[in-house]
């Protein structure tokens, strides 16, 4: 396992660090990060990066703190995860609005997890409702279906 270099000690460090598309030199750190829920091949997210529009990451190159993936569609978020080191600074906020931005969604649909720890107080602070509907995995993991819409966008219809 590579050794970390992105620190983050201070605000004025979260500060400097400005959310970006991400790059090839993110992949190894991209698949660290989302191998704390799943696993991404590497050439699966090279095809992402090299589409231009669907990662987004905080960090240094070669190794982010936080990391935005949307599906192909950009009606569903496959992974936002922040290493759990800098977790309660924001990152995880600051890419989303970012991503959100950068590729003009107007709506997006998740199922967010409640293992290791609930996310479901982080989807809420970022806009995202829970739509009721539960899933359980086949490993025995909870999913709850959540929905945001742009507050100045007209609702569409997310369900096809």
């Amino acid at each position: 396992m590579n050794q970390r270099t992105f620190v983050l000690e201070s605000e004025q460090e979260i500060k400097k660090h400005e959310p970006r598309l991400a790059e090839i030199v993110d992949i190894k750190s991209i698949q660290r990060l989302v191998s704390i829920f799943g696993f991404l091949y590497t050439e699966s997210i090279k095809q992402m990066i090299s589409k231009g529009n669907r990662v987004y990451c905080i960090g240094d190159k070669g190794d982010v703190g936080s990391v935005l993936i949307f599906n192909a569609s950009h009606t569903s978020i496959q992974y936002l995860v922040t290493d759990f080191s800098h977790r309660k600074y924001g990152l995880g906020k600051k890419v989303f609005d970012f991503g959100i931005k950068y590729a003009d969604i107007n709506a997006l649909i998740i199922k967010a997890t409640t293992y290791p720890e609930s996310s479901l107080g982080f989807w809420q602070s970022l806009g995202f409702t829970s739509t009721e509907k539960v899933y359980v995995t086949k490993k025995g993991s909870t999913l709850t279906e959540m929905i945001w819409y742009r507050i100045d966008r007209k609702k569409v219809n997310l369900y096809g």
